[in-house]
């Protein structure tokens, strides 16, 4: 029996499962905390809930990780030298396109190419030489980019060449990652995948290692953010294709496990929430690539929208004295409770305490998130609340008290949870589900009080407050899936419903509670005519009711709670790249120039051209295929031409350039088949 290892590592929880090769049987899943300090460390725990005998079956290993996309956000990795060649600085710094590049060690040299990919000016390799010995003890990872490197990628070959001649630095060109012509993108790509290449690299060697102690010698491939599969060793020099690898594997998941072709797929998790589009058996991607922050990134991608709402999202009295829910992730209380019973009476203390400001968020507690350095606390005040917490957690009240501080806002414990020092513990939509008796994940008793102590600040009963908490997280998720559900429609320009008075007003209207005497003009029902497929732990609690709203049905399929997992094991190959064919002069009378990946060629006759384009690219693909871990791979060769109009008298029509598509598909190699 040949078994795929299917793991993806979420914000909150890192989920496993082993699928049969063949059959695509689910045999076991397991389930354990995210270890964001160390991704292996729940990777191995996970392992170590998997039945052992099974694991001496596994071929195959596949990964889905958040690593990349969150590394980008919190800004995270290794030093960069980041070369551009022919760029115009003054340019740049007139359009605003320098922030982009922020970050990295930026340097400018001199060289070009034009369009056609001929060369105009020569690159500066002497100064170039200077830059990378200057740098090279003081960086972890070389990026270069040609302005016009697609076009011909003479100059990045160049400089990569010399990198590795002067050091053991890894180095990527742009021109390697993607052939899209937009400069300042393939620059901003290029450089954000060589800063991440030490965590990647530090990930595979940790994972391969807990593989090794375990003796699983099976291929370790990644999920990429397109929901194929690429080699664990192809994904450390393009750790940039891994941004939306998990989302990328839930909607593969949700494919696997629903069998539909065309769906909304909403995946729930304790963090957030993800919201995608499956459309033709395959999830739709973003057109104009992912965005990290505001830095947009010329790789593909799911078109996946999230919010920060899920089954640990904080439930607090807002400002204006109206429920909040999200999108802060805390510890529900539930779970602390568990772990530190002193918890439990702590929270009936509080809720005897008469309620003097409501807008205290009496039932939250702290945590020390370990030992943070001296550098890292500005003040006293703040070493004292650490010096406290490392005895277990405490409740706001606790701390204030301790400090003997008349107010408990004047702790600041907003900035010391930013800066990653503390971790906020409160009610949340998982204790809310707790409370009444739908799941069991910790210590129930803890769960109502806070649902109580919360209620009492809002002044509605806990029956009242669990009812507001569900249509607010349907009504949440309502907006973005509806968002989503419109570009099946191709409706033109940015859709923000959130942002339309009279879509907020409608919505008001669709969720108006059942019996509500009020008479409204108009009344609003709603046919989403796409089913939802939901994966995730929670979702069975607010699902069903968010597709009676929309007039659809909702799947929640067996394993739903691993689905990302799921969809990792069951992921495939899959890779296209176009080749373009161009006349040197109009009509082609001064020959075709052909533009293919890290190539240019030039040729007298079309013909000619195409020929080689279509045999140059095969050999590609599937060199880039075996290289990516792929077994037997299926080669589709599709080809375009442009003609132009002229005017009447002159030939009616002119060539204007060819497109030759290639695309491989294919399963990975199992580990027999990869040795």
């Amino acid at each position: 029996m040949a078994l795929v290892l299917g793991i993806d590592t979420g914000g909150t929880f890192t989920d496993g499962v082993l699928i049969d090769y063949e059959s695509r049987e689910i045999r076991a899943t397991a389930k354990v905390p995210t270890t964001p300090e160390d991704l292996s460390l729940g990777i191995a725990a996970c392992l170590d809930k998997l039945p052992g005998s099974y694991l001496e079956e596994v071929k195959l290993m596949a990964l889905s990780t958040t690593l990349a996309t969150n590394a980008l956000v919190e800004e995270k990795g290794g030093r960069v030298c980041l070369l551009l060649v022919g760029y115009d600085r003054r340019l740049l710094e007139r359009y605003g396109f320098l922030e982009g590049l922020s970050g990295f060690d930026l340097f400018f040299l001199k060289g070009r190419h034009d369009l056609q990919g001929e060369e105009v000016e020569p690159l500066d390799l002497e100064e170039g030489e200077r830059i990378v010995r200057k740098m090279r003890d003081k960086v972890e990872a070389f990026a270069v980019s040609s302005y016009l490197g697609v076009r011909n990628p003479q100059h990045e070959l160049q400089l990569q060449s010399l990198i590795r001649r002067l050091t053991t630095r890894p180095v990527v060109c742009a021109h390697q990652l993607t052939g899209e012509l937009d400069s300042v993108r393939r620059a901003i790509t290029a450089g954000l995948n060589a800063r991440l290449i030490p965590l990647l690299g530090s990930l595979v060697r940790s994972v391969s290692a807990v593989l090794r102690q375990r003796g699983i010698s099976a291929p370790l491939l990644m999920v990429r953010g397109d929901g194929s599969l690429v080699s664990a060793s192809l994904a450390e020099e393009r750790p940039v294709e891994t941004i939306l690898s998990g989302p990328a594997a839930s909607v593969a998941g949700a494919r696997h496990l629903s069998a539909l072709e065309e769906a909304v797929v909403v995946d729930m998790g304790g963090t957030t929430t993800d919201v995608a589009l499956l459309v033709g058996g395959r999830p739709v991607l973003n057109s104009s690539g992912p965005r990290v922050g505001s830095r947009p990134l010329c790789v593909r991608g799911i078109d996946i929208t999230t919010i920060g709402l899920g089954g640990d999202s904080r439930i607090f009295r807002g400002k204006d004295g109206q429920l909040k829910v999200g999108p802060r992730r805390v510890i529900p209380l539930g779970q602390l409770a568990l772990a530190h019973p002193e918890v439990l009476p702590e929270l009936r203390r509080i809720a005897s305490l008469p309620a003097v400001d409501p807008s205290l968020p009496r039932a939250e507690f702290f945590l020390a998130r370990g030992a943070s350095p001296r550098s890292a606390l500005e003040g006293g005040k703040e070493r004292d609340i650490l010096r406290l917490l490392q005895g277990g957690p405490l409740s706001l009240l606790q701390l204030s008290s301790a400090l003997g501080l008349p107010y408990p806002s004047l702790l600041r414990l907003g900035e010391l949870e930013d800066r990653g020092i503390v971790q906020r513990c409160g009610l949340t939509p998982t204790d809310v589900l707790q409370a009444q008796g739908e799941v069991e994940i910790g210590e129930p008793e803890a769960s109502r009080w806070g649902l109580r102590i919360v209620a009492a600040s809002l002044r509605v009963s806990d029956r009242e407050l669990a009812c507001l908490v569900r249509d607010q997280i349907t009504r949440s998720l309502a907006f973005q899936v509806l968002e989503k559900a419109m570009t099946f429609d191709r409706v033109p320009g940015p859709i923000s419903l959130p942002g339309c008075r009279a879509c907020s007003h409608l919505l008001d209207l669709l969720f108006r509670p059942p019996g509500d005497g009020s008479a409204s003009f108009p009344s609003l029902e709603l046919k989403l005519g796409r089913k939802i497929v939901a994966l995730g732990a929670p979702v069975s609690s607010f699902l069903p009711a968010l597709a009676r709203r929309l007039g659809t049905e909702v799947m929640i399929p067996p394993y739903a709670e691993v689905g990302s997992a799921v969809g990792a094991a069951i992921a495939s190959y899959w890779q296209s790249f176009e080749i373009w064919i161009e006349p040197l002069e109009a009509g082609g009378a001064g020959g075709y120039s052909v533009h293919l990946p890290g190539q240019k060629a030039s040729f007298r006759r079309l013909e000619e051209a195409k020929a080689f384009a279509r045999r140059q690219g095969v050999e590609l693909a599937r060199r880039e295929a075996k290289r990516a871990g792929a077994g037997k791979v299926e080669i589709r060769v599709e080809e375009r031409d442009r003609f132009g109009t002229v005017a009447e008298g002159m030939g009616g029509r002119i060539y204007l350039d060819s497109v030759i598509t290639i695309s491989a598909f294919g399963g990975p190699a199992l580990g027999q088949e990869g040795d």
